[in-house]
């Protein structure tokens, strides 16, 4: 990791022998004394190759990095700060604002204009640390206001580069309504779909990142990079506990779910470009539908294998494909995105946005991850910040009317006192309650263990599609021997009745499809798996996004609503017993 700017500063101003030397960023590292005078890496980057420590760059330099070349047309430039309070210290305001202009070449600390970003046009929003700390006063928080709002009127994506230390308290209260105004300019762009992605630099702290930011789609963070609402000498301060090396920077804030991604200065363009990209696509998947498609389908369905405990086994195989790892197959430009933006981020839970056959895709994906001695993580055991991720990737589908995509496979949801007060049953609830309203298509496949209230919420889609060796369970075979035998070793005796199979599930009507395995499981061909699934989702797919989106609702709700109601396949089973008993009587 990136060493923290608050740190490195601590630590230079404590080096024996400064007081006469002339500290040159451009000839030796600050943080491992490596030469730069003839890195090529650090003049494109501001970056150290040696220790990885990124410099802070001003709003130009960040300006021609980001932008495409001769793109750039910078808006309300000759905007200046004026002295609303005429607030006097030792140096008046106004002369602290003359010579941070003189001495940066800006009218104040935020430049903003429209340029280019990979040949997607977008609103840049850029701070400059130099110009009073990057902070955010009367005609900075008017500058982003008017970024933002024509962002919204252009209908183009916003990126914000956050460079911001403190408060303006110079202009008092004034500075401080800012983040109220900053805010709701920025709430309009949910409402039109328009993306915004910020990027937090070295430090992004204050008024600024407490506002307008964190409302963004994708929040983006450079290693190292002092990120919080109070610099790391108040944290201390104020903390009763030691605080972990990491506190407030964007490792932290990424372990603890506030940003999606820690991103190197040098990936940060092509990853950028790749979001706009992926946001802003207007393709969709279609076809035209053959009534006959599903016509042989109880055929096949005869033909299948159904011994329970069989099924069980392989679903749970060592080395069945994980949600990872169908999404390295099925998904091209994947863009994981991370946390909750409450608490944590589960990473039993995979979320993101990514290429299907063309289209932008939202995906949700349970992750076990097999090798670990961790049984939450071995089992993919979903916590109350799982959801919320879940949730997070509900509300991007739904304001970029992108189709969801979810790969269902966990024993269950975590439990414990920890997992309640955190809200876990509420998590559940939520999530369900948006997956049911969500006005985007929606398609779901069981790709291993379907656990419970785990996988429930996961499963709430217009379409919902199963492996054929794949189980989805109220209880595990286990639990439930455990239960009626108070033997967890008798899971094989009642595994059959519990009817969990993709068989059983299809014909209790719970499931739309089930998608067949290679011979003997996934696991034995994962190219093969990867190349049917993608075909059936793709295929389930383009019969369900040309509907309106309050038919997409409207259909989803009443499947739910219909489920175990007095159908006919209840009407099949009575009128069986029904004919059975006639003939008994007959004999």
């Amino acid at each position: 990791m990136a060493p923290n700017l608050s740190d490195l500063l601590i630590s230079i101003s404590r080096r024996k022998n400064l007081v006469n030397q002339r500290l040159d960023f451009g000839d030796v590292c600050l943080v491992c004394d490596k030469s730069l005078s003839e890195s090529m890496f650090f003049k494109q980057y501001h970056v150290c190759e040696h220790c990885n420590f990124h410099y802070t760059m001003d709003a130009r330099q960040r300006i021609n990095w980001i932008s495409d070349p001769d793109t750039f047309q910078e808006s309300d430039k000759l905007v200046y700060s004026a002295d609303p309070l005429e607030f006097k210290t030792r140096l008046t305001y106004k002369k602290k604002l003359s010579g941070d202009s003189e001495r940066t070449g800006l009218t104040e600390a935020a430049v903003t204009g429209v340029c280019e970003i990979g040949g997607v046009p977008a609103q840049l929003i850029v701070l400059d640390f130099g110009f009073m700390g990057g902070s955010m006063g009367c005609v900075v928080g008017e500058k982003v206001a008017l970024a933002l709002e024509r962002s919204y009127k252009k209908k183009i994506a916003c990126v914000a580069v956050i460079t911001s230390g403190g408060n303006r308290f110079q202009e008092g209260v004034l500075s401080l309504m800012q983040m109220a105004k900053t805010v709701t300019v920025a709430n309009q762009l949910k409402t039109k779909g328009i993306p915004f992605i910020s990027i937090l630099s070295n430090p992004s702290t204050g008024h600024t990142f407490a506002s307008f930011p964190n409302l963004s789609d994708i929040i983006l963070g450079e290693p190292g990079a002092m990120v919080g609402l109070q610099s790391l000498q108040v944290v201390r301060k104020e903390s009763l506990d030691v605080l972990p090396d990491s506190a407030n920077t964007s490792e932290f804030h990424l372990k603890h779910g506030m940003i999606d991604a820690v991103v190197e200065r040098p990936k940060l363009k092509e990853t950028v470009s790749n979001i706009l990209d992926l946001l802003s696509s207007e393709y969709k998947i279609s076809r035209k539908v053959n009534r006959s498609t599903r016509s042989t389908r109880k055929v096949s369905i005869n033909k299948l294998n159904n011994n329970v405990w069989d099924i069980v086994q392989i679903a749970r195989h060592d080395s069945r494909p994980t949600a990872r790892g169908y999404i390295g197959k099925i998904i091209t430009n994947f863009v994981e995105v991370h946390g909750d933006r409450y608490y944590g981020d589960d990473p039993t839970i995979i979320t993101g946005v990514g290429y299907l056959g063309g289209q932008t895709v939202a995906i949700v994906g349970q992750e076990k991850h097999k090798t670990s001695p961790n049984e939450t993580l071995k089992n993919a055991k979903t916590t109350p910040e799982g959801f919320r991720k879940v949730q997070r990737m509900v509300e991007l589908a739904s304001k970029f009317s992108l189709p969801l995509i979810t790969l269902v496979d966990s024993s269950g949801p975590k439990l414990g006192i920890d997992s309640e007060e955190r809200g876990l049953a509420n998590t559940i609830a939520t999530t369900i309650s948006k997956m049911v309203n969500l006005e985007s298509p929606s398609v779901s496949v069981i790709i291993g263990e379907g656990g419970s209230e785990a996988a429930l919420p996961l499963i709430v889609t217009n379409k919902t599609l199963m492996l054929q060796n794949s189980i989805l369970s109220v209880v595990s075979p286990e639990g439930a021997a455990e239960m009626i035998f108070q033997d967890p070793k008798k899971a094989k005796d009642v595994a059959e009745s519990l009817k969990i199979t993709a068989i059983d599930c299809y014909e209790l009507g719970i499931i739309d499809k089930i998608v067949l395995e290679p011979s003997g499981g996934s696991h034995n061909n994962i190219d093969d798996a990867a190349r049917i699934l993608s075909r059936e989702i793709i295929k389930e797919l383009s019969m369900i996004q040309s509907l309106p989106k309050r038919k997409l609702v409207s259909e989803r709700q009443k499947r739910f609503r219909n489920v175990g109601e007095y159908s006919s396949y209840f009407k099949q089973a009575i009128y069986n017993e029904v004919r059975y008993l006639k003939e008994l009587v007959k004999r």
